[in-house]
């Protein structure tokens, strides 16, 4: 049998765990809808197919219609700079 503080130990422990656990959980459901509004964005901004060119791969990107392309490389980057920075912050406060 546990006596008063460690029990109170225990049960704040257990609380963290649930807070953390429903943080990560909500940061997957934030990273998924992010994904599929940058995927509606590409959708939206990017113009027909191009076959690929494997010597042209490079000149492709200047493109007109590939604005879309670059608009969600830029903010998928953003997106992984702020996980990777709350991520480390978290493990930090831990």
């Amino acid at each position: 049998m546990h006596d008063t503080t460690k029990r109170v130990e225990i049960v704040e422990r257990r609380v963290r765990y649930h807070k953390t656990r429903k943080s990560i959980h909500r940061l997957m459901v934030l990273c998924g809808a992010l994904c599929v509004s940058l995927l509606f964005v590409l959708h939206q901004t990017s113009g027909p197919a191009y076959p690929v060119i494997y010597g042209m791969y490079g000149t492709i990107l200047l493109h007109e219609n590939v604005g879309g392309y670059v608009l969600v490389a830029v903010v998928c980057f953003t997106a992984a700079v702020v996980v990777t920075l709350l991520y480390s912050e978290y493990q930090r406060r831990r």
